[in-house]
């Protein structure tokens, strides 16, 4: 390596004075000059492998490492551009009593030189907060404005509903001027305030977001709370791939997924991944109603299944499957053959006489019959004795066999997000 940067690693320099040395950086970026390989794509590396930047009070304050990137920045012309628009590819804004508005975000807010400008329209993913000490106002929801016209290259925004009360014309400016490369969003319409007569219901506002945003391609929508979520009475006919529901109450979830998407077209071939929270309980003809409305599309599916997985061997194109509890015997005969990833619950339960484990002997069975499956994970995971048959046949037939503590809808919402975001750098 010494000999392509023409550098003397031991030894005095040959001339009378001593050749200063050269950082890291700068030594990797001889070496890439040396074989022709673009610094962009080191760039793009460094910035997968690190955090969101989050703000605080300060904008300089920094709770992420990024002395890489920040050292890239330094090495050159050629090389400041690219890494300083990745500095500010994602930018998140912590929730909670200590964030206090607009100081958070002072510089997305007030982006008045040209280099300011510049870096807000690099940001890609944004995330705002979901809770402000004190009483919600106006100043919350313009701030959130003003920072949205500046990021005009976001892709991802995640906010609160009641912070986005935009008057009809600030909407109109967001969806044709501001932020019109936007196709990722994530909505949280929980009520927020301490009485009912001061209470801040965000389903008010959701309707009118949505309609400056026709060009959605990932929605998830949460409401946790005892808010309860109804169809939109006029269809938003969104070309919606991946939908998220993490919500406790819909009134009517078949027509409240159909008033969201739009009829497959030449352009818009139809919803890929559906994710429903186990916090809300489907009956076993909404089950099976969805999954009979979007079997031609469907490539991901995660849902508790309570009964209506009967019309799993209708998603032909299905390639994930998670679900939230351990599976029975009846719907694992239902898998469609073409899965390549499964994802469930251990089934394991404690009582006092221990841990007591569900039988696997079906579950070996459809895995053996399954000729692309690719990966198994299994959540809640404690016994590693009870899954070794299951581990040793993954590992006969080159199957990744993973398993994790977490929940099935923990891990499954964060690889849904992940790729969302790695999709971002596109």
């Amino acid at each position: 390596m010494a000999a392509l940067v023409g550098l003397k690693l031991k030894g005095p320099h040959p001339n009378s004075y001593s050749e200063p040395r050269m950082l890291a950086i700068e030594l990797i970026l001889r070496i890439l000059d040396e074989l022709h390989i673009s610094p962009t794509l080191l760039l793009r590396l460094i910035s997968l492998s690190s955090p969101s930047r989050i703000f605080k009070h300060r904008p300089a304050t920094l709770q992420a490492n990024y002395t890489a990137l920040s050292s890239c920045s330094l090495v050159c012309r050629a090389w400041s551009a690219y890494a300083q628009s990745l500095l500010f590819h994602s930018i998140v804004i912590p929730h909670g009593d200590g964030c206090n508005f607009p100081g958070a975000f002072q510089f997305l807010v007030n982006s008045t030189t040209q280099k300011d400008v510049w870096l807000a329209s690099c940001v890609r993913l944004f995330v705002f907060p979901t809770r402000f000490r004190g009483k919600i106002t106006q100043e919350v929801s313009d701030g959130l404005f003003k920072a949205l016209q500046s990021m005009q290259g976001l892709r991802y925004l995640e906010v609160w509903g009641g912070s986005c009360t935009f008057t009809n014309y600030q909407l109109k400016t967001l969806g044709t001027e501001s932020c019109p490369k936007l196709t990722s969003l994530s909505v949280n319409l929980d009520r927020y305030g301490d009485t009912q007569a001061t209470s801040i219901y965000p389903q008010e506002w959701f309707h009118q977001t949505l309609s400056c945003f026709p060009n959605l391609q990932f929605l998830e929508i949460s409401a946790i709370t005892f808010t309860t979520v109804h169809p939109f009475e006029t269809a938003h006919k969104l070309p919606l791939v991946s939908l998220v529901l993490n919500i406790r109450r819909i009134s009517d979830i078949e027509q409240f997924v159909k008033s969201l998407l739009r009829q497959p077209d030449p352009h818009y071939t139809g919803l890929e991944t559906l994710e429903i929270s186990s916090v809300h309980q489907l009956s076993v003809d909404q089950e099976a109603s969805l999954l009979v409305q979007y079997s031609g599309s469907l490539r991901s599916i995660a849902m508790a299944f309570n009964g209506g997985a009967k019309n799993l061997q209708l998603c032909t194109r299905l390639r994930h499957l998670a679900m939230y509890r351990y599976p029975s015997a009846n719907i694992l005969e239902l898998l469609p053959r073409g899965l390549e990833e499964l994802h469930i619950e251990s089934g394991q339960t404690r009582s006092l006489e221990g841990i007591q484990l569900p039988d696997i002997g079906p579950l070996l069975q459809e895995v053996e019959k399954l000729p692309c499956l690719q990966k198994v994970i299994v959540s809640k995971f404690e016994d590693e004795g009870q899954y070794g048959d299951l581990r040793a046949l993954c590992r006969q037939r080159g199957i990744e066999f993973i398993t994790s503590r977490e929940s099935v809808e923990t891990l499954n919402e964060n690889d849904v997000r992940t790729q969302v975001w790695h999709k971002l750098l596109d």
